[in-house]
């Protein structure tokens, strides 16, 4: 198995054990009683599980995207584990970055 193919075979691996966290967080907020109802306010009891749902999906979508894309990048220049530590640092940035822009939608 060659080295690049070995790269985005982890990487996917490591995509695949994140998106768990958006797919457990979704499944608590489907389920429980409370989480995802507006309590108080002019939009008390409104039902916000979609958008809480969609905003997590979109969140995991920019991690995954700048991560992929800064890997691409790097791993033409450079091999180690720095590079998956800065992929991933950046994913995180991308991911909290990616809030104000969604905010604007939902």
């Amino acid at each position: 198995m060659s080295s690049r193919h070995r790269l985005w075979k982890i990487h996917a691996s490591v995509l695949g054990a994140v998106g768990v966290l958006p797919l457990g967080l979704n499944l608590v907020i489907w389920v429980h009683p409370r989480i995802g109802f507006a309590q108080g306010g002019i939009i008390n009891g409104a039902d916000l599980r979609s958008a809480m749902i969609q905003i997590c999906w979109w969140m995991f979508l920019a991690f995954a995207a700048a991560s992929t894309l800064t890997l691409g990048a790097l791993a033409r220049i450079r091999r180690g584990p720095a590079i998956w530590t800065v992929a991933y640092m950046l994913g995180v940035v991308a991911a909290l970055g990616a809030i104000p822009i969604i905010d604007r939608f939902y």
